[in-house]
């Protein structure tokens, strides 16, 4: 067969099958699309494909979620200038009422991927505002999917020519920490965690670690916790921050025993007992300033968390 017979074939098919009565049919279809992208790369992908993908957008939710599931994987098979033209679709799956609050969901988890498939400018102008709509969602799990790719996003406007743009996504991260929720200020808390693993120490203790450690005198018992959870669980064993004797030492004079319950909380008995009975010159090794760390065990004040 000649190629414009083989043509006219793939296309009859691919009609058939977009357009079939069954949405088990198109349903399989949009789960497979951008697989079928990947194949025909970018020429025959922006020929054949994109109107099956934009109908399957409109179709139902069992449909619909196929092609969103993979979303930017389909979008990056596309040139730079017919991606463009998806912006919108974004915006409107990021919209989504409640009863469809996976599908936001789905899009955060992907928020990473997207951050590196525009450029700079549509970076900061579409990518950027999308992704702190998500992380200010209404519901708790979007939220929390949605803080994972600020890091990333973060080190992509880690530039000269993106300067400005890296300085407001700080800013508008920070402000989560002093939000009037307490749930928001909990999610800067989850914000830092992952900003661990992703951003040099010396940016997180200048932008962001001051604010995070103010945190421990906030008046809502479960933001105190998910610091201490922080500090136990990540800082305090974390590979990369074992050498900064200053951080250690500012850690332990910020998160004194005023505030022990967090701690004991994720504490053994034994590791607790042990810590009681030591001098408050031995309770870390990097402790070597000339403050000493008082715990008082009878404060009846002292809040348990």
């Amino acid at each position: 067969l000649s190629p414009v017979c083989l043509g006219s074939l793939r296309r009859a098919a691919n009609n058939l099958l977009v357009k079939d009565t069954k949405f088990k049919v198109r349903k399989t279809l949009s789960h497979s699309l951008h697989e079928i992208a990947k194949i025909l790369g970018t020429n025959l992908t922006e020929e054949h494909l994109t109107a099956p993908f934009e109908a399957f957008l409109k179709d139902l939710d069992e449909v619909r979620i196929g092609v969103i599931r993979s979303i930017s994987q389909f979008l990056a098979v596309l040139s730079s200038e017919t991606r463009t033209k998806y912006l919108n679709i974004l915006w409107d799956l990021s919209m989504e009422p409640d009863q469809n609050w996976r599908f936001r969901q789905i899009l955060a988890e992907q928020l990473k991927d997207l951050a590196t498939l525009f450029s700079v400018e549509i970076t900061i102008n579409t990518i950027v505002p999308l992704t702190i709509a998500l992380c200010d969602d209404r519901l708790d799990c979007i939220r929390k999917v949605a803080v994972k790719s600020l890091g990333n996003l973060l080190e992509r406007l880690d530039a000269p020519e993106s300067k400005n743009a890296h300085e407001s996504l700080v800013n508008r991260i920070r402000q989560f920490g002093t939000h009037k929720k307490f749930q928001r200020r909990q999610l800067y808390i989850e914000i830092c965690e992952h900003l661990v693993d992703s951003l040099p120490w010396s940016k997180i203790k200048s932008e962001f670690l001051p604010l995070l450690l103010e945190r421990h005198k906030d008046p809502i018992s479960n933001v105190r916790l998910t610091l201490a959870r922080l500090c136990k669980n990540k800082l305090l064993a974390h590979e990369r921050f074992k050498n900064d004797e200053e951080f250690f030492k500012w850690l332990w004079r910020t998160l004194k025993m005023t505030q022990v319950s967090m701690f004991a909380s994720f504490m053994t008995p034994h590791e607790l007992e042990t810590r009681r009975n030591k001098p408050p010159s031995q309770q870390h090794p990097n402790n070597n300033n000339n403050t000493p760390t008082t715990y008082n065990h009878n404060n009846n004040n002292s809040e348990c968390i």
